[in-house]
């Protein structure tokens, strides 16, 4: 016990001394002592832009106004689609806005808006053909409709 404490001694001495030599030359004119800088250095740093190779896609848009809109009220039956008959001409569109708090389709056998989440609006369909056509929401196939396309002018649909 008495050596490791004569050890412990010992390399504190030690350490003193090489302190005090360092500097015990009396002389510190030659010593300077370090200085903070003034301010941060800021790296100055340059990115270059880089020129888009392909057009920037154009932001969503709404789609192009129909002639005729149906709304999607509920999935009571009796006030599901509305109006309901709906009429238009050959020629003519339709689309359909879901006003119901839950998703909804307009389907049928030639036509389909797909999916339309609560307050969309289906694309315009285009009406071609003369005739009355039955569509119903796929998810809920107790809401029905009919769509009645008539032909145009009097031309017979021709």
């Amino acid at each position: 016990m008495n050596s490791r404490i004569t050890v412990t001694i010992g390399s504190l001495l030690l350490a003193a001394t090489t302190l005090v030599g360092c500097g015990a030359s009396g002389n510190n004119s030659s010593y300077t002592a370090p200085t903070a800088p003034s301010a941060p250095v800021t790296p100055t740093v340059s990115v270059p832009t880089p020129t888009p190779s392909t057009p920037t896609p154009a932001p969503n848009q709404v789609p192009a106004a129909a002639d005729v809109i149906i709304a999607i009220n509920s999935m009571d039956p009796a006030l599901a689609y509305s109006p309901n008959p709906a009429t238009v001409t050959v020629g003519q569109t339709v689309s359909w806005v879901n006003r119901d708090s839950v998703p909804h389709t307009a389907t049928g056998n030639s036509f389909n808006t797909g999916t339309l989440a609560p307050g969309a609006t289906s694309a315009p369909i285009t009406m071609g053909t003369a005739g009355s056509f039955a569509y119903h929401c796929q998810f809920h196939p107790t809401m029905t409709g009919t769509l009645t396309v008539v032909a145009s002018g009097g031309s017979g649909g021709y």
